[in-house]
């Protein structure tokens, strides 16, 4: 009886056996490569991601810094503006906070018209906080103009009747009379970015407050 056709049958059977098992292990290696070529690009997507929502977070976070130090400033230089001469009431002014009379509308301004207020900025533990009252006995206000993470410094400029000299200062005395310009200076704390304004003051300096004396 004549096998060698069926040993090489059987041969070819075990040969397609191994081939086959060969086929199914390559595609298995073609899955994990496949698969952690997808996680790469899953994690560098992710992180490209993250890094733009990071960078526009901060964007964001820098305009509104930005916006709430100039809606400051607006307001406080507002407020020098508007500062009036008035005796019993004089221009006073620190390193972290000052106090003047000025000339605002009062709670009904086309009845009541403009009266004298006393104005004064000052940093306190609820922050920078603003105070007007009214110096003719009226109702008086506090707003928090900035938060606490937030620092102001003022300086005052003077310039000196014999010579003429300028000169920079944080501390204001009674006897100056009115700077010829104030300097605000705000900053975040743990942030760089430093904002400020200089307002001058047309009724400051030794001729304006010599115009101002009876």
């Amino acid at each position: 009886m004549d096998l060698s056709g069926y040993h090489r049958t059987a041969e070819g059977q075990r040969g397609g056996g191994r081939r086959g098992r060969g086929s199914a292990g390559f595609t298995l290696v073609e899955l994990l490569m496949a698969v952690t070529i997808f996680a790469i690009v899953a994690a560098g997507v992710y992180q490209a991601l993250s890094t733009g929502l990071s960078a526009r977070r901060r964007g964001e976070d820098a305009l509104e810094r930005h916006r709430r130090a100039q809606m400051a400033l607006d307001r406080v230089a507002d407020d020098l503006r508007n500062m009036v001469s008035y005796g019993p009431e004089p221009f006073r002014g620190e390193a972290d906070g000052l106090r003047f009379p000025a000339l605002l509308a009062g709670p009904g301004a086309f009845e009541a018209g403009l009266e004298v207020c006393l104005i004064a900025y000052a940093v306190t533990e609820e922050g920078v906080v603003r105070t007007v009252r009214s110096i003719g006995g009226g109702a008086s206000s506090r707003d928090e103009l900035l938060p606490p993470s937030w620092e102001v410094g003022f300086q005052y400029l003077r310039t000196h009747a014999e010579g003429g000299e300028e000169e920079w200062t944080t501390e204001w005395e009674n006897a100056w009379g009115i700077p010829e310009a104030v300097q605000i200076t705000l900053k975040q704390a743990d942030r760089p970015a430093v904002f400020t304004r200089t307002v001058g003051l047309p009724w400051g300096g030794p001729q304006g407050n010599r115009d101002r004396r009876p």
